[in-house]
């Protein structure tokens, strides 16, 4: 398995690798519906980027890509820079964190990641003061009954004219 060959403490640029996976995703022809999905085995730890975390953050949002964060870094009990990153980033595009530092976790990752992406439903609207500028829009979104569990972008970014 190409995983087990993985080693922790090599040169990483890992925002941008999200920077040019959203950038592939959102040149796939919109001829059909897809699902846009970045899926990064990391320790967050980024090291040799050129872009920032916010950069990544704003390519995936602008692929409408979901981020799912299979964390490999090794338990510490703290809260690291890395797996704030992967919060951060996996967050703000409507995904989430899995830990992944052993076999099993990243199994059992995998799997959580498959019932994820099948169990989604897209919801869409169109704005009451729609504008075509490329600005970012927040929205919100809450779930009407008590003990769902929503995953979703905390905004998009509007088309350009």
């Amino acid at each position: 398995m190409a995983i087990d060959g993985m080693r922790p403490g090599d040169a990483t640029a890992f925002y941008d690798a999200v920077v040019l996976g959203s950038m592939k995703l959102a040149e796939e022809p919109e001829d059909r519906p897809l699902r846009h999905v970045l899926m990064v085995i990391t320790d967050g730890v980024d090291n040799q980027s050129h872009c920032s975390l916010q950069a990544a953050e704003q390519a995936a949002v602008k692929s409408e890509a979901v981020v799912l964060a299979l964390d490999s870094s090794l338990p510490s009990g703290q809260k690291t820079a890395g797996a704030k990153a992967l919060a951060d980033l996996a967050t703000s595009s409507g995904g989430f964190v899995l830990p992944a530092q052993e076999k099993s976790e990243l199994k059992a990752a995998l799997q959580k990641a498959e019932i994820f992406l099948r169990n989604q439903y897209a919801v869409g609207y169109t704005p009451m003061n729609f504008k075509a500028d490329g600005r970012f829009r927040p929205i919100e979104i809450k779930a009407a009954r008590h003990g769902l569990r929503l995953h979703a972008r905390r905004g998009y970014f509007a088309p350009h004219d």
